[in-house]
């Protein structure tokens, strides 16, 4: 399976990724400071603004799960569903 994970450097994602990862999984990682990621083997780093919907929707063909593991400012009040909308807006999809 091809797991993207968006906001990919805080805490929680770094724990995420390690789970992912150590089922199996393949990787992609997505976030504003990349450079902290420190590599492995079915990992692929993506730079990308959870807020810039082209980064989006660049990082996000060809992956089966999405997990937002960001922290959202108080100040934004729909940050977690600009990304579900650019996901749902790609086509084809379809639930399994």
């Amino acid at each position: 399976m091809k797991v993207l994970i968006i906001g990919a450097t805080g805490k929680i994602s770094r724990h995420t990724i390690a789970e992912v990862a150590t089922l199996g999984h393949d990787v992609t990682a997505f976030g504003r400071s990349v450079e902290r990621i420190k590599p492995f083997e079915r990992l692929t780093v993506v730079k990308g603004d959870v807020t810039n919907a082209q980064d989006l929707a660049a990082a996000m063909p060809c992956h089966d799960v999405v997990i937002l593991t960001f922290g959202a400012p108080l100040n934004r009040k729909t940050i977690f569903s600009e990304p579900t909308s650019v996901k749902l807006a790609q086509e084809p999809w379809s639930l399994p």
